[in-house]
């Protein structure tokens, strides 16, 4: 009797569920509904590609630009020591060597760092955050320093926080 009991049970929560299935799969709206997912899916992507093209040409604008600079400085250290402007020299060697390097600025208007964070962040394993792991900022910087670059932050608390990636324009990396 208890067999039958829960036989009948299980019988109505069947045709139940199936009942509320067949009311929510309606073909249609699903089917428009996946297209219209679709839609802004390609929507995003096509401006993402349409970004990372206008990155890449600015990008490289800048770097031929930069390059010029470098030339430019090079030559004008050249003609100081030829006229025995040793201290002249110097100074366009220096410029020479910032123009030496491209950076990147990352900039946000959160609620910043703590100030006795700043020192940690890129510590492998050190995080604020409960679902972090602190592995991600001391990544990053070791592949940049495999780069012959630099990784920094800036942040107030309450002002926001700002990383600033420079890496040299001439990278001759040796395998790392």
């Amino acid at each position: 009797m208890a067999k039958g009991a829960f036989s009948r049970i299980s019988d109505i929560l069947k045709s139940n569920i199936n009942e509320m299935l067949d009311r929510a799969e309606e073909p249609d709206k699903m089917i428009r509904q996946m297209v219209r997912d679709m839609e802004e899916a390609v929507g995003k992507a096509t401006a993402s590609v349409g970004t990372a093209v206008a990155n890449h040409k600015r990008l490289e604008r800048q770097f031929n630009d930069k390059q010029s600079q470098v030339a430019e400085w090079q030559g004008k250290a050249e003609r100081a020591v030829e006229a025995g402007e040793d201290a002249l020299a110097r100074r366009a060697l220096e410029r020479k060597e910032e123009q030496s390097l491209v950076f990147i600025e990352v900039e946000d208007d959160g609620p910043g760092i703590e100030e006795e964070h700043l020192e940690l962040i890129f510590e492998p394993g050190f995080t604020t955050r409960e679902r972090g792991n602190g592995y991600g900022l001391s990544i990053a910087r070791r592949i940049v320093q495999a780069h012959q670059g630099v990784l920094r932050v800036k942040s107030r608390k309450g002002h926001g926080t700002v990383f600033r990636l420079d890496l040299p324009l001439n990278f001759s990396g040796g395998g790392t």
